[in-house]
C-alpha cells in the first residue's frame, strides 16, 4: 500500500472532507502505521517543511471529535488513537507530541477520560511510549511540564469511580508511572500529584497481574526514597524474578495496534 501512496491519498480525502467513510479511512491509516515504514510515511519524515503535517491534521480532528461527540455517538476519528500508538514507537512521533508550547500531550491525556474505549486505549499506548523513552529522548522535562498530566495518568489506576474497565489502559498507565518514579524529577512530580495515596487506593481492588506488579514496584521505589509507608506491600507477591523480567521486557513499549474489523 505504501507503493500506492496510500497515506497521502487518504489524507487528501480527510482534509477535503468529501468522503462519508472517514472511519474506514482512519482504520486504513491505523493498519498502514503498524510497520515502521508506514509510520515514517505518516510522519512525513525527511519531507522538510511538510514533516508532521499529516499528524497535525489528524490530531486536531481527533481532539475536536473527543470534545464535541456525545456518548454512544458515531466516532469517525476513533481509529486515530491507534495511529498515535503506532507512530509514537518512533522517536520522531514522540517528539511531535512533545513539541514545546503546542499542548498536544495535554490534549491527548484528556482522552483517557473519554467514553470511547478505543480512544482511551490508543491514548494510553501513546502516552506510555512517550514516557518510557523520555530519558533517552531527552524529553522528560517536556513530559513533566504540564501539571495536569500526572492527575490524568493516575486517574485510571487510583480506584475512583467510574473504574477504568480496560486492563490495557490501566497497565499502560501503571507502567508509565513506574518509569517516572524511577527518575528523581518524575518521583518528585508524582509525590506532588499525590501518587502514593492514589496508587494505594487503586491497589486495594486491582486484580490484573501486570498492573499489580507495576504498582508494587512503584511502591518499592517510593519506600526506598522515603520513610512514609505507602500502604502497599514492598515485595512483589506471587511473582518470580523471571516473571518480572518477562513483564519488563513486554512492557517496554506499547504494541502496534491493528484494526481488524471496520464498522460499516
Amino acid at each position: 500500500m505504501l507503493e500506492l501512496n496510500v497515506v497521502n491519498r487518504v489524507m487528501e480525502l480527510i482534509r477535503e472532507g468529501s468522503s462519508p467513510h472517514v472511519d474506514l479511512l482512519t482504520s486504513i491509516l491505523a493498519n498502514v502505521t503498524i510497520s515502521e515504514g508506514g509510520s515514517r510515511h505518516m510522519l512525513q519524515i525527511g519531507q522538510g517543511n511538510m514533516e508532521g503535517l499529516h499528524m497535525a491534521v489528524l490530531l486536531k480532528k481527533f481532539v475536536v471529535g473527543g470534545i464535541t461527540l456525545s456518548p454512544g455517538e458515531s466516532d469517525p476519528y476513533e481509529h486515530v488513537a491507534s495511529v498515535l500508538t503506532n507512530v509514537t514507537r518512533l522517536k520522531e512521533g514522540r517528539q511531535l507530541l512533545l513539541q514545546p508550547g503546542r499542548g498536544l500531550l495535554a490534549a491527548l491525556v484528556s482522552q483517557l477520560q473519554s467514553w470511547n474505549a478505543l480512544r482511551r486505549l490508543g491514548a494510553s499506548g501513546a502516552i506510555k511510549n512517550c514516557v518510557m523513552s523520555a530519558e533517552d529522548d531527552g524529553t522528560l522535562d517536556a513530559v513533566l511540564e504540564d501539571k495536569s498530566l500526572l492527575p490524568h495518568m493516575l486517574r485510571p489506576i487510583n480506584g475512583q469511580q467510574p473504574l477504568e474497565k480496560e486492563d490495557t489502559v490501566r497497565e499502560c498507565m501503571a507502567e508509565a508511572v513506574l518509569v517516572l518514579a524511577g527518575t528523581e524529577r518524575g518521583r518528585d512530580a508524582l509525590w506532588e500529584a499525590g501518587a502514593p495515596e492514589a496508587l494505594r487506593k487503586g491497589y486495594e481492588d486491582e486484580a490484573h497481574p501486570g498492573v499489580c506488579v507495576a504498582m508494587e514496584r512503584t511502591a518499592e521505589i517510593f519506600l526506598s526514597h522515603s520513610t512514609i509507608d505507602s500502604g502497599m506491600s514492598a515485595p512483589v507477591v506471587g511473582a518470580s524474578s523471571s516473571a518480572l523480567k518477562e513483564h519488563e521486557a513486554a512492557a517496554r513499549q506499547a504494541a502496534p495496534v491493528q484494526i481488524e474489523e471496520v464498522k460499516e
